[in-house]
């Protein structure tokens, strides 16, 4: 499966209208997401990935609920 650009940004801009931050904030976040490059976008989802890796504990249930 493969997650198109646009969907990527969306999904992270969706976590961040989501998230405690000032509006202010929010609206700067997703405005400067919106506009990065392509090569930025996949390096934020390799971070993102790695950051959720990291956090093995909390996303092996949810694996492990899928695959059952």
């Amino acid at each position: 499966m493969r997650l198109h650009e646009d969907t990527l940004k969306e999904l992270v801009a969706v976590k961040i209208r989501d998230s405690d931050l000032p509006p202010a904030e929010k609206e700067r976040y997703v405005q400067t997401l919106r506009k990065l490059p392509a090569e930025m976008t996949k390096h934020l989802a390799l971070k993102l990935m790695d950051a959720g890796l990291s956090n093995w504990q909390k996303a092996l249930p949810l694996l492990t609920g899928i695959l059952d």
